[in-house]
């Protein structure tokens, strides 16, 4: 399966210059964003992690932070992942280009962690819960998931939160993110819990969260 807008969110033409957008944190959808990758990181570092799966490695920035015994990145965009090979060096690395959903198709050895980070908010809510689903399937039972993303807590937050935005002279940005589908805490965290999973939300802006899931106990 493969997402519905995947090849539209393929951010090759943008490869060159997204290290330096990325660090603009005075755009709300920005803010937080070194933070929260050294927050993910941090989640995964302290586990000791053989085997971390980083979905929408992008060019390679939160890779660059783990450490761990393999790392396996999955991106859409080659010229994003040409940027990553470089970062990574010596590291013992695999990055693979293709949709998030199709690297699923083909089973791949359990992770320790499987992590992601502003890139879960290009799929629509029923592509999450796949999404979701498939990882939870990928990861070994004591294994940990973070993502890291664009989030509002309720739909009540998202229509809040927009209007102060427009009034504050945002109004294309928020125009521009209609098209995109950031997490919703009501909607779309469900699926983990019913999976058995604790549920751990961090805030780090006003968009910027980070959801870790583990199994309960049992």
């Amino acid at each position: 399966m493969k997402s519905r807008y995947g090849d539209k969110f393929n951010h090759d033409d943008e490869a060159h210059e997204y290290d330096a957008h990325v660090l603009q944190e005075e755009i709300p959808y920005r803010a937080g964003y070194a933070q929260l990758l050294g927050w993910v990181a941090g989640q995964v570092n302290a586990r000791h992690c053989r085997r971390v799966l980083d979905l929408g490695t992008g060019t390679g920035n939160l890779s660059n932070l783990i450490q761990a015994g393999e790392i396996v990145g999955v991106d859409n965009s080659g010229k994003m992942l040409a940027i990553a090979r470089e970062k990574l060096g010596g590291r013992n690395y695999e990055l693979i280009q293709t949709d998030l959903l199709q690297y699923f198709e083909s089973p791949p050895e359990p992770f320790d962690a499987i992590v992601s980070t502003y890139t879960v908010h290009h799929l629509t809510p029923e592509e999450k819960q796949i999404l979701i689903q498939t990882c939870h399937e990928a990861l070994h039972p004591a294994g940990i998931m973070v993502f890291g993303d664009l989030m509002y807590s309720t739909e009540e937050d998202q229509q809040r939160i927009n209007a102060q935005y427009r009034t504050e002279g945002l109004s294309a940005m928020v125009d521009e993110a209609e098209d995109e589908y950031y997490w919703i805490h009501d909607r779309d965290l469900a699926v983990l819990r019913e999976l058995g999973y604790e549920v751990d939300l961090k805030q780090f802006s006003t968009l910027a969260w980070t959801v870790t899931a583990h199994r309960r106990l049992t």
